[in-house]
C-alpha cells in the first residue's frame, strides 16, 4: 500500500512540475500596441514572445546569439559566452501580433498589439518568480532560424514576474493602460565571435591587398 501511494504522489509531483501559465497582456478595453519593427514603424504582424531570466541577475539583451528558431517551444539563448541562464518562449499561434481595429486605448488604430502568451512551460530553470521581458523580432512567421544582423526589442517593467506555476491567466494589463509610446528595436543579432574575427581578417586582406 505505501508503495503505491509513493508512486501516486510521485506521479502528481510530475504533473504538477509540468503544468503551464498563461500571461495576459491585454482585455476587452485595455491593449498592448504600438510595437515598432526594424525600420521603425508600427503595422507588421511580427513574431514575439517572453524572455525569462532564470538566474535573477539581469537580461543579456543585447548580446544575444543567432541561429535559435522561431518556431513554438522553448529554447536557451546563447550570447558570445555560451549558453545563458536567459530562456526564451515563443507561443504558438498566438505569438504573431495582430493589427488593433479599436483605438479606444491605443489611440490609433492598425498599431502592431499583443494578447496573451499560454502555455509557458516552467522549464530549463524557469520558475515562480522569475522576472521576464517581452521580446519581439523583425520577422512575420512563425519559421525558420534566426540569422545575423536580425533586428529585436526587449521591453522589460518591474511588474512582469512569473506566477504560480500552472496559473490559468495571470493579467499584466496595467502596465499598457492608456495610449502607449512606440516601442523600438534597438538590438540586432550579433555574429559568432569567430564570424566576426573572420570578417576582420577579410577586411584587413583587402586594405593590404590595395596598398601593394
Amino acid at each position: 500500500m505505501k508503495t503505491v501511494k509513493t508512486l501516486l504522489l510521485l506521479v502528481t509531483a510530475s504533473v504538477s512540475a509540468q503544468a503551464a501559465s498563461t500571461l495576459s497582456f491585454g482585455s476587452s478595453s485595455i491593449f498592448a500596441t504600438n510595437w515598432a519593427n526594424g525600420v521603425g514603424t508600427g503595422g507588421t504582424t511580427m513574431a514575439w514572445g517572453i524572455v525569462i531570466d532564470t538566474a535573477g541577475n539581469g537580461f543579456a539583451s543585447g548580446n544575444y546569439l543567432p541561429s535559435f528558431n522561431y518556431a513554438s517551444g522553448q529554447q536557451i539563448l546563447s550570447t558570445s559566452g555560451g549558453a545563458s541562464d536567459d530562456v526564451l518562449f515563443i507561443g504558438a499561434s498566438g505569438s504573431l501580433m495582430t493589427l488593433t481595429t479599436n483605438a479606444n486605448d491605443s489611440g490609433a488604430i492598425g498599431l502592431n498589439r499583443i494578447g496573451a502568451i499560454a502555455s509557458v512551460p516552467y522549464t530549463n530553470g524557469t520558475t515562480a518568480g522569475d522576472a521576464f521581458a517581452i521580446i519581439w523580432f523583425d520577422k512575420t512567421a512563425l519559421t525558420g532560424s534566426s540569422v545575423n544582423g536580425q533586428k529585436y526589442g526587449v521591453f522589460t517593467n518591474a511588474g512582469f514576474v512569473l506566477p504560480s506555476d500552472g496559473t490559468a491567466s495571470q493579467p499584466y494589463t496595467s502596465v499598457f493602460t492608456g495610449a502607449d509610446t512606440l516601442k523600438t528595436q534597438n538590438f540586432a543579432l550579433v555574429p559568432e565571435p569567430s564570424a566576426a574575427l573572420l570578417g576582420a581578417l577579410g577586411v584587413l586582406g583587402l586594405l593590404r591587398r590595395r596598398r601593394i
